[in-house]
């Protein structure tokens, strides 16, 4: 405990190197082909399997990984509310 307190300390004292935003200018000729690509409607990313065609609703991910991330949000929701709630 005493080891993160310290570190928190030397972060909050720490300068961070921020710049400053820079200044530019839009050509029109670039926000007008920009509006028209976004536009332009993209292809579903659906497969064919057997002539019928499917979706993927996983997004390419394995469904164990998504039950993994699920468990993971779960769990954590878990240990915050009780952390919340015991202080």
């Amino acid at each position: 405990a005493l080891c993160i307190l310290a570190a928190a300390l030397c972060l909050l004292r720490s300068i961070a190197f921020v710049p400053a935003p820079a200044t530019r200018t839009v050509d029109p000729a670039v926000v007008t082909g920009a509006a028209v690509l976004a536009t332009v409607p993209a292809g579903a990313d659906a497969f064919v399997f057997k002539g019928k065609e499917y979706f993927d609703v996983f997004y390419g991910i394995e469904p164990l990984a998504w039950a993994f991330c699920g468990f993971v949000i779960v769990y954590y929701g878990a240990v915050l509310k009780n952390a919340a709630t015991k202080y």
